[in-house]
């Protein structure tokens, strides 16, 4: 079985790229922004009730949102990124459903039901749908800076025995490894990965 290869992801933590950010012509930066946070932004927007494409819209929005005004971001609240982040998706969102409520309304067709999605976009579920998707996000980053740290083969290793949970014996049987190396690579990545999200936990 084969993993597969990802684009490696350049070594910045959040706080210096939000600066990178303030350079509009910093296309690489901008492209390692939305590679690092469409799909938390997405899935949040899909747990909030919209289908795939709304959700995709939801994502661009944001993203030309926080481009028009990541020269207002003060980055010396603790923090405030995340919080600032959110903000912005949990409006876009609460646009798409007020756009969708007003269309709806003009049908006079399921109009209750739509401000009752509407609403439920300003309440505390969202807030957790949030925190448990930055979480997720912040673990995908962390395991991108693992990739680049560790040999194909040995992320394989872990990223079986950890990640899908095979046990030491599936593993060996088909990567066709040792018992003792799957111990020694998972241990010694664990190291890796605890590190590198210790790094991220902290930029927060």
């Amino acid at each position: 079985m084969l993993i597969e290869e990802t684009r490696p992801v350049p070594d910045l933590t959040r706080s210096s790229l939000v600066e990178r950010l303030r350079g509009v012509c910093d296309h690489a930066s901008w492209e390692v922004f939305f590679d690092q946070y469409w799909q938390l932004i997405y899935h949040v927007a899909r747990r909030a009730g919209l289908a795939e494409a709304d959700a995709e819209d939801v994502v661009q929005e944001t993203v030309v949102e926080v481009a028009g005004s990541i020269d207002g971001f003060e980055r010396e609240r603790p923090g405030s990124f995340r919080g600032w982040l959110c903000a912005i998706t949990r409006t876009k969102i609460a646009m798409f459903y007020r756009k969708e409520y007003r269309q709806q309304r003009k049908l006079d067709v399921y109009g209750e039901a739509m401000e009752a999605r509407n609403e439920g976009t300003q309440t505390p579920e969202l807030e957790g749908i949030w925190n448990e998707e930055w979480q997720r996000n912040i673990l995908q980053a962390a395991l991108e800076q693992v990739k680049r740290q560790v040999s194909p083969r040995q992320y394989q290793i872990f990223h079986c025995h950890v990640l899908r949970e095979w046990t030491v014996a599936e593993v060996a049987a088909q990567l066709d490894v040792s018992a003792g190396m799957v111990y020694v690579t998972k241990h010694w990545v664990n190291a890796i990965l605890k590190k590198e999200l210790q790094k991220l936990q902290e930029e927060e």
